[in-house]
């Protein structure tokens, strides 16, 4: 490509994003350090002297223009005026900033920012508003000692003081709202996020929060009304000449952009910015953490933001809590309020698993060695309810209780059994693997019994309002808890009943084992298990 020939306007707009991406990522970047007390005071003096500068510029062109000669021009006093003004904002700057010079004094010895006086803190989130007030008031007393000292001491008629009464006014508003945005814009913003790292401004009481319809209203005001009536009254003066009315454009101009940009980015960053957070919120990431970027309408919608993420972290880590003892699905519908925990009738199947001869291998084990075999053993046989879909209901010592069909459902009472029955499978398959691993490592085998039943039972909370558990009764579980412990006497890993065996429709690999007594029930029970 010709280095001379224009760039396309694609690659123009492409430079222009990326310059626009590079400054947000700038600007919401939380600042190293605070920004200081002297950098506030420099930024206040360059405003009071342009605006002072701008003033004495007023003053010669309206003398200009209204002929006036050039040796009652008031020098002195003029000249006292601005230092005096001068003075007072060195003391009143000085005197306002006063909060952040000692919180850099607290930081400086190494304080922690949450250690910070409320009220220090309270002040210079604030003072850009503190500072506005003093420069409107310095400058509008500036004005009325100006055209009181013209009148009665200058002897200069009534109109010449009326028109530099009219600059003095609006330069006054002007000089004040400048001063306002500029110090929240390039100073205040990076207070509030080096200030509030943790995001939020709910540990700082009540505030007197700036809200949106300020700043709108301001701008309207200076640009919509405020200007246009100071210039159309310079304009129409008798007085008026083109290096004046050239130089109040200027001065508009100049103060408009900067102060409609400030407005903006006061707006527009805090709102983008918690655009782009709330996008990686609602992609799953529950890490973000808003910063805020001044004691606002945003900053107030920041701090609840935050704590909302906060209120989402909480509760997935609830669910997580909770998946560790059911399944991920099951916690999220019992949190979604989807299931009824009052206790309702249900037909599921439930599963007994235990280790065989536990005691008698305990007592020859430390009890760390317990604990790792139950962790082992246990584990295994619960990954595999889990992967079928099941609930753990509860470890009972070396036994597990399993549940199909409740609080969840595989689709039916057919699937649930289906599905506890393939959990039984597999938990025999994964011990046989256990065991081999025990053989290599030159450990005793392990060995467990299962049961299966199906039937009706009762689900819902058992306990006390303060300690509560999800469960089920009924006889259905007691019944299964004995197939489990008729295994060892009829030699079986696994032993189905016969309501679950009708249930599944008389599968091939299930065969009859015997017709047992139960203990605790008059009639006998035909027992399965599943074919070699």
């Amino acid at each position: 490509m010709d280095p001379h020939e224009p760039e396309p306007m694609s690659d123009l707009l492409a430079r222009l994003r990326a310059y626009n991406q590079r400054r947000f990522a700038e600007r919401i970047r939380v600042p190293d350090r605070l920004p200081s007390r002297r950098r506030l005071l420099w930024l206040i003096t360059l405003i009071q002297l342009l605006s002072a500068a701008s003033a004495v510029l007023y003053l010669v062109f309206l003398w200009k223009g209204a002929s006036l000669p050039w040796r009652i021009f008031p020098v002195g006093p003029v000249g006292a005026l601005f230092l005096g003004m001068q003075l007072a904002t060195a003391a009143w700057s000085w005197r306002f900033t006063a909060p952040l010079g000692r919180i850099e004094a607290a930081l400086d010895a190494g304080a922690a920012t949450s250690a910070l006086p409320v009220d220090d803190v309270r002040a210079a989130l604030s003072h850009h508003r503190r500072i506005a007030r003093a420069m409107l008031i310095q400058w509008g007393v500036g004005t009325l000692l100006f055209v009181a000292g013209g009148l009665v001491l200058g002897g200069f008629s009534a109109e010449v003081m009326i028109h530099a009464g009219v600059l003095g006014a609006s330069l006054s508003l002007c000089a004040a709202v400048l001063v306002r945005y500029a110090v929240l814009t390039w100073h205040g913003q990076g207070v509030a996020g080096y200030l509030l790292p943790d995001g939020g401004l709910g540990h700082l009481g009540e505030l007197e929060l700036e809200r949106v319809y300020f700043h709108l209203g301001t701008l309207s005001m200076l640009l919509g009304v405020a200007m246009p009536a100071a210039l159309l009254i310079i304009a129409t003066s008798v007085y008026a000449n083109s290096s004046l009315l050239a130089h109040v454009i200027l001065d508009y101009m100049v103060v408009g952009l900067v102060v409609s940009q400030s407005v903006m980015q006061s707006i527009s960053l805090p709102v983008g910015y918690l655009e782009s957070r709330m996008k990686e919120v609602g992609d799953g990431d529950l890490g973000v953490r808003a910063r805020v970027f001044a004691a606002d309408t945003f900053g107030s919608l920041t701090t609840h933001f935050n704590r909302m993420v906060e209120g989402l972290r909480q509760r997935e880590r609830i669910r997580d809590i909770f998946g560790r003892y059911v399944t991920r699905q099951v916690a999220e519908e019992i949190l979604s309020g989807r299931i009824d925990l009052g206790g309702e009738r249900r037909t599921a199947t439930v599963l007994f698993a235990d280790i065989r001869g536990f005691t008698e291998m305990s007592e020859e084990m430390a009890p760390e060695e317990v604990v790792s075999l139950l962790n082992q053993v246990l584990g295994e046989m619960v990954r595999v309810v889990l992967d079928e879909g099941g609930v753990l209901d509860k470890y009972i010592g070396d036994a597990i209780m399993a549940l199909f069909g409740v609080p969840l459902s595989a689709g039916s009472p057919e699937a649930d059994a289906q599905a506890a029955l393939k959990a039984a499978q597999r938990m025999s398959e994964a011990l046989d693997a256990l065991n081999a691993r025990r053989a290599d490592a030159e450990l005793h085998p392990v060995e467990i019994g299962i049961g299966v039943h199906t039937g009706e039972l009762v689900a819902g909370n058992i306990g006390i309002p303060e300690r509560m558990e999800y469960t089920v009764i009924g006889d259905t579980v007691n019944l299964c808890s004995r197939l489990e412990g008729l295994t060892k006497h009829l030699h079986r890993r696994i032993l189905v009943s016969e309501a679950t065996v009708q249930m599944l429709g008389s599968p091939s690999e299930l065969v009859l084992v015997d017709t047992v007594q139960v203990r605790g029930r008059k009639e006998p029970v035909t027992v399965y298990t599943v074919a070699a």
